[in-house]
């Protein structure tokens, strides 16, 4: 059992975000392969092993880290991402009544990245979008996408596989956090 795992209790619901796909999966592997090659390229002799070593731990971790990237909902916040980049937020600072499922021939276009992880099948961290407003994002593809407004100076999108259930489970949550709070 992870250290995630030991701290989510029976309230607590977790979505995947499913970056770990053949797509990101390539890319992280040629990212590896040039790393490599550019270390082989450096120092011909005994650079082969250096440089294997370099590309077999680049891509142990950046494996295991989208392997572990989720949506988690706790009683009173969501956090999306995985580390380096995650965001955790109350349920006030969202605006879920306006979240909604991206059309899939409307997909939000990153444009930018302003911190983060850029590859093809595997977008997560801070980025601009074509229609101007920044966004974390938490995708790994243009389908079953999920933008949520917030009151921050961004908005959250993640790729989930049950976008309808995400956006029913965050409105009943906010809701539930605002008659609580309004007691």
């Amino acid at each position: 059992m992870n250290m995630d795992t030991a701290r989510m209790d029976a309230r607590t619901q977790v979505f995947s975000i499913g970056l770990l796909n053949w797509k990101s999966m390539s890319s992280i592997a040629v990212l590896c392969i040039l790393l490599g090659a550019s270390f082989m390229a450096a120092s011909p002799t005994g650079g082969i092993v250096f440089a294997g070593a370099v590309s077999a731990g680049l891509l142990g971790l950046l494996g295991s880290t989208v392997a572990r990237a989720r949506v988690v909902l706790t009683d009173s916040t969501i956090r999306i991402g995985v580390l380096p980049y995650r965001v955790t937020l109350p349920y006030s600072e969202l605006l879920s009544d306006q979240a909604h499922q991206v059309a899939d021939g409307d997909a939000v276009r990153l444009k930018w990245r302003k911190n983060g992880i850029g590859l093809p099948g595997l977008c997560v961290g801070h980025f601009t979008t074509r229609y101007g407003r920044p966004v974390f994002a938490a995708v790994s593809g243009s389908r079953n996408r999920v933008l949520i407004p917030t009151r921050r100076d961004f908005d959250l999108l993640v790729t989930v596989e049950d976008a309808a259930k995400l956006i029913a489970e965050v409105r009943r949550r906010q809701h539930g956090c605002a008659r609580v709070g309004g007691r």
